[in-house]
């Protein structure tokens, strides 16, 4: 009787292990849903928005005059990217890069203002590359999500 008793007894405290370990594990596992990076598809059109504009900018890069109201506007809507992408949540890839791409865009942008004259072609095609590189990269990282 007593052997019965302590086998129940060890056989309820298993039941009780194993039910809590499931219940944490379950709890885990819809945390990871919640706050798991979700593709946003207005992410991506955004950034591919962007990448037009800012490669339209850069044309006007070889030319005499820079469109200041322009690029003031492509930086105000990467402002505005950012504060929505920081609202979202575990979206800090992302947030990161937009980041990146507006210190990269600043950086050429006073490059450009402090030159006379316009930027040589292979110094276009130089910073072309690297912003294009950069914006590519930000929007394969919100497909990632998607997958």
């Amino acid at each position: 009787m007593v052997t019965n008793q302590l086998t129940s007894s060890k056989t309820m405290k298993r039941i009780i292990y194993i039910a809590s370990f499931s219940l944490v594990l379950f709890s885990l596992s819809c945390c990871w849903l919640i706050y798991s990076p979700q593709y946003d598809p207005i992410t991506v059109e955004r950034l591919e928005g962007l990448k037009v504009e800012i490669l339209i900018l850069y044309d006007s890069f070889a030319t005499e005059s820079l469109d200041k109201a322009k690029a003031d506007s492509i930086l105000n809507g990467i402002a505005g990217m950012i504060e929505y992408e920081q609202r979202r949540k575990c979206n800090k890839e992302t947030t990161a890069q937009l980041i990146l791409i507006r210190g990269m865009l600043t950086d050429h942008i006073n490059d450009r203002l402090s030159m006379v004259g316009s930027w040589q072609n292979e110094h276009l095609l130089n910073n072309k590359q690297n912003i294009t590189e950069a914006i590519d990269g930000a929007i394969e990282t919100e497909r990632l999500k998607a997958r």
